[in-house]
């Protein structure tokens, strides 16, 4: 910050910031590697997680001043599951209202590739056990529109550090790139999961050990 001017002439500086924060949830990253953690289904109080959050960025930055701007959440769905619709109705009716959340919502799409044995390589087009036809579908969209809105923003100057809610080492290079830029990119997850993001971050954040205070009652 520039110097401050006092009355006898003296110049003084301060320490102290104001901190923008900015969240970047994979959402499916996040809930299953939070479900795998606890060994349930976690049910996740999104209006206790930004203050979970920031208590733990004090920590890190205790003689600043410090917010989270805005929390980004990806999600993927499946138009033809009807727990994805469920999932949908309430990011919509619920998640896209609290105060500070943006959404970005990506449509799967259905497997092209064809799956084969690994032994005979033949074509397997049914399940075995149910007689079901394999139609898995793919998600496409949520890294690159993570890894985009990162490197964007911090363009525009919009934070000042950056947290990535998620495991996937698709995030390094950004994360990287970003920390050369000055931006403090900062990892939370569930470790052992997600060691390659967490080595090139800034700083991590252990959310396995925090869990119980954004658990949904």
């Amino acid at each position: 910050m520039s110097p401050l001017n006092l009355s006898k002439g003296r110049q003084m500086t301060t320490d102290i910031r104001r901190l923008r924060i900015y969240t970047f949830v994979d959402f499916w990253n996040f809930q299953l590697g939070l479900n795998n953690n606890s060994k349930e289904k976690f049910p996740v109080d999104w209006e206790k997680l930004p203050i979970v959050l920031l208590s733990q960025i004090n920590k890190l930055f205790p003689k600043d001043i410090v917010s989270i701007d805005e929390i980004r959440v990806y999600i993927s769905y499946d138009a033809n599951n009807q727990s994805d619709k469920k999932l949908l109705n309430w990011v919509n009716t619920y998640l896209a209202f609290l105060p500070k959340y943006k959404i970005d919502v990506k449509k799967r799409h259905r497997r092209k590739k064809p799956i084969f044995c690994s032994n005979c390589k033949k074509e397997i087009k049914k399940c075995p056990y149910c007689d079901s036809p394999l139609s898995g579908t793919v998600e496409k969209g949520v890294d690159t529109s993570i890894v985009t809105d990162l490197i964007k923003l911090a363009w525009n100057d919009a934070y000042d550090v950056g947290i990535i809610i998620s495991s996937d080492a698709d995030y390094v290079p950004a994360a990287n790139y970003l920390g050369e830029k000055g931006k403090k990119i900062i990892a939370a997850g569930f470790p052992p999961l997600g060691k390659e993001l967490r080595k090139n971050c800034w700083a991590q954040i252990d959310l396995g050990k925090l869990k119980e205070e954004f658990r949904r009652h």
